[in-house]
This record gives structure tokens, sequence and C-alpha cells, in this order.
């Protein structure tokens, strides 16, 4: 199975577009976002790109923090506001926004996870800390480093695709 990781999308509409002709004819339908949505609109937007399942935390820019659950809850999706960890197929993911700088690479050094995804400083980052994958998307949104940037990750084989958009 492969899963849609995302972060820092910060309300960029041509990003979603994108990643909505990206996923044409792709089974990947289940994804994860680190954070910093800001507005719930953007809910809609990761529907109507052909997402049926989203794992989500809040970030330090969300606003309108009571319609971000409701749009994720009418969805039957899930929104944490620190951790959200939950199981896919077996494999033990937690997904937090990294504000709090040295909370991703505790949760991974815990080894109570296969995988830890994380946000927040808008760059890419992926390291094997054990037997815990830590990865980083980088920023959807491409504002501060000009590039917009998000992974898949293949949970059965457990290897990562780093995919560029141009926007």
């Amino acid at each position: 199975m492969k899963i849609l990781i995302i972060s820092d999308t910060h309300d960029n509409k041509a990003f979603f577009k994108r990643l909505g002709e990206w996923l044409t004819d792709r089974e990947l339908d289940t994804a994860i976002h680190a954070g910093d949505h800001i507005s719930p609109f953007t809910i809609d937007w990761m529907g109507e790109a052909g997402i049926k399942m989203l794992y989500g935390v809040l970030g330090n820019n969300d606003g309108e923090v009571k319609l971000l659950y409701k749009k994720y809850s009418d969805k039957n999706w899930i929104l944490k506001d620190l951790i959200n960890d939950f199981e896919i197929d077996g494999v033990k993911i937690a997904v937090t926004h990294g504000t709090m700088t040295e909370l991703p690479r505790i949760l991974a050094e815990s080894g109570r996870y296969d995988v830890v995804v994380y946000g927040h400083t808008h760059h890419k980052h992926l390291e094997w800390i054990g037997n815990t994958l830590l990865l980083n998307p980088g920023e959807a949104c491409g504002y501060l480093t000009g590039i917009s940037t998000y992974m898949v990750l293949d949970i059965n084989k457990m290897e990562v695709e780093e995919v560029r958009l141009n926007l």
C-alpha cells in the first residue's frame, strides 16, 4: 500500500490542482498531512484531489481549528493536535508537525513506531533511526524554497519516492 505524505500546504490552491492531476491513474487514496493546512477549505481540496482517507495533525499556523476538526470529522478522517498515531496494515505510524523541534526525533528513537512523519521546517528529510523511518516531505506550498515537494511511502516495502511538482 502506498501513502501520500504532505505537509505545509499553506492554502496553495495551485498545489492541490496539480496534485489532483498527478494522482489521476495512480492507486493512491490515503494521505498523511503533517500540519499547516492553514484554512479549513483546503480539506475540501484534498477530497477533490482524490484522497479518500486522511490522517493529519495541526500545525503552528493552522487557523479555525474547530472547523478543521469538523471538516475532517465530516469525511471520517482523523485530525489530532500534537501527535496522531495509528496503524495501517500493521505499520505503526506517528505524525507530528514538528513545532517542538526535538519531538520527531524523540518519537523515532522511542522504537514504538515504524514511521515518524513531521513537517514545519519546509525542508525534506529522510533518515533511518534504528528500525524507524523518520521523514519530512518538505513544503507542498513551495513558498519558502520555490519547490513544491511531497513523498509517497510504500509501507509494504518501506520505500519512499520523493516527488517535486512544478506549480
